[in-house]
């Protein structure tokens, strides 16, 4: 049984020998197919990433002319709605400043006509103060010559 067994034993050593070079040799390939995929895949990635690159490039670029345009056609337009604003201001201006000036040669003349009363009546006043400092001078003189 002892040369049996070792039989036995043997073969099955040399059994899982072959099986163990089999699995080492299945690693091996299967090694190797994984580290050429992932290069396959990384290549590809890197590939992808540059046209990704390239076209993102491409569209900021776009984009960047794009909002340029934009921006000289609104700068454009802004300049022109402030000329017209500051013609129709200046207009405004003028004729508010016009109107003001029409009111303030109103007033003016306004004044001028109410010295004028003014003076008239102030000749008008100084003729009835005296008269009444006449009148007041006789009184007193009248009563000072009656007897108490």
């Amino acid at each position: 049984m002892d040369e049996e067994l070792r039989q036995l034993l043997e073969a099955m050593r040399e059994e899982n020998a072959a099986a163990h070079a089999e699995t080492r040799e299945f690693a091996r390939t299967l090694a190797t197919e994984t580290r050429q995929h992932s290069e396959t895949l990384a290549a590809d990635t890197r590939r992808h990433s540059e046209t990704l690159a390239t076209e993102t490039r491409q569209h900021s670029e776009t984009l960047a002319a794009d909002t340029r345009r934009h921006s000289e056609t609104l700068a454009t337009e802004t300049r022109q709605h402030s000329e017209t604003l500051a013609v129709d201001t200046r207009h405004e201006l003028t004729m508010l400043i016009e109107g003001v000036r029409v009111q303030v040669e109103t007033v003016a003349e306004g004044v001028v006509l109410n010295g004028e009363k003014i003076s008239r009546l102030d000749l008008k006043l100084d003729g009835l103060f005296s008269t009444l400092d006449t009148r007041v001078t006789a009184l007193e003189a009248t009563s000072l010559r009656r007897p108490k």
